[in-house]
């Protein structure tokens, strides 16, 4: 037997108190009784191949679509975000964020970084929250499964049904307060949650974010080609870059910021949040990484000569680690090429003829990296 609608209500009222003092910037409730809205424009998606070599989106199609197969039993799915901009806790013992390639030495920045990954996995950072979130829901007597990029969910689908914001022209979730920054994270639960209501598109005639971007993904109709955009490129993608879209890419070493930054709902970035839980380290596990491990990186053609070692000592716990050696190396040569000067050379002709077998795309990039500097210092 469920409970009644009015404890129901007040359970809600009770998350969405936890998820504030979790640190959670947003929060919302849907109905799992229907299938997504708008299921046409994700199959026409892919069917247009916009996809690119994310062939995992093309895996359990069906369960995308119909979310409330996930869990069986499951009622509703709530819905948090979290804005990526903010601060870590004081006293954590992490940096301070600084811009990605900031060191002491070159007060200029040489690289950029999207700004989630200046920091620690949020994958888990946010998982270690909702299973707290599961746990009041289970003293109710809800069954609960948490999610954050670990299941076949829309979470950007789910949360504009949460009303947790709109998606924009750039094809993510716009918050009113937080804009495009939100990282989400989901619950499934088997109590029927009352639903939030979804906000109306308040994007209107802006454009900002498809004249932001660098290589012109977005068509203006809520679309994304992922074949041209730079945080596919540099992130997801794992073959060659395109050489016509690499100079494009400019100084975009992980990910893009460009359509986010541009954004006129982003808002004042958030502080600290009031309360972050502290991570249960289990026995011999590693220090938890800097909060922005790009904040005392040597200069980017130094990288060039990491070992496997080397880039996993630096990205251990970071959303940097997914990337592996040889696509930090690809991207490196990216951005050497685009902003590079000859110092940067030795390492690259060193790169381009000792790169393992492992890293076989690196040895073009880096030749490309050469020719381009070369071009650009080269008198007359």
């Amino acid at each position: 037997m469920s409970a009644p609608t009015a404890d129901l209500a007040a359970l809600k009222e009770q998350v969405r108190a936890l998820a504030t003092e979790l640190g959670f910037d947003a929060f919302g409730a849907t109905s799992l009784s229907a299938p997504l809205e708008n299921s046409e424009k994700l199959t026409g998606w892919l069917d247009a191949g916009f996809h690119g070599t994310m062939s995992w989106m093309e895996r359990n199609l069906a369960l995308r679509l119909s979310p409330g197969d996930l869990f069986p039993g499951a009622r509703a799915v709530l819905l948090f975000g979290e804005d990526s901009r903010r601060r870590p806790p004081a006293g954590s013992g992490q940096d301070e964020p600084r811009p990605a390639g900031r060191t002491a030495e070159a007060p200029a920045p040489s690289f950029r970084a999207a700004r989630y990954a200046q920091g620690r996995d949020y994958h888990k950072r946010i998982h270690g929250r909702l299973r707290q979130v599961c746990a009041l829901l289970a003293r109710h007597g809800g069954m609960q499964r948490a999610c954050v990029d670990t299941a076949p969910v829309m979470e950007k689908l789910l949360a504009v049904r949460a009303g947790l914001g709109w998606q924009g022209r750039s094809t993510l979730l716009v918050h009113p307060r937080h804009g495009p920054w939100l990282l989400l994270g989901a619950v499934f639960t088997t109590l029927a949650i009352p639903p939030d209501t979804p906000l109306p598109n308040r994007c209107g005639t802006c454009r900002r974010c498809l004249d932001a971007c660098p290589t012109g993904a977005l068509d203006g109709e809520g679309a994304l080609d992922a074949r041209r955009c730079a945080a596919y490129l540099t992130i997801e993608h794992k073959g060659e870059i395109p050489e016509a879209l690499r100079p494009r890419l400019g100084d975009r070493l992980f990910g893009c910021d460009s359509c986010l930054e541009a954004c006129p709902w982003g808002g004042k970035p958030p502080g600290q949040p009031a309360r972050v839980p502290p991570m249960q380290a289990s026995p011999g596990t590693p220090a938890a990484p800097r909060a922005n491990p790009f904040g005392t990186l040597p200069p980017l053609h130094e990288t060039l000569a990491w070992t496997e070692a080397d880039f996993a000592a630096r990205f251990d716990g970071t959303p940097v680690r997914r990337l592996g050696l040889p696509g930090w190396l690809r991207n490196a040569c990216v951005v050497l090429g685009n902003t590079g000067t000859p110092a940067a050379i030795p390492a690259l002709r060193r790169l381009a003829g000792s790169a393992p077998p492992s890293a076989f795309l690196v040895p073009g990039h880096a030749l490309w990296a050469i020719s381009r500097i070369l071009a650009r210092h080269t008198p007359g």
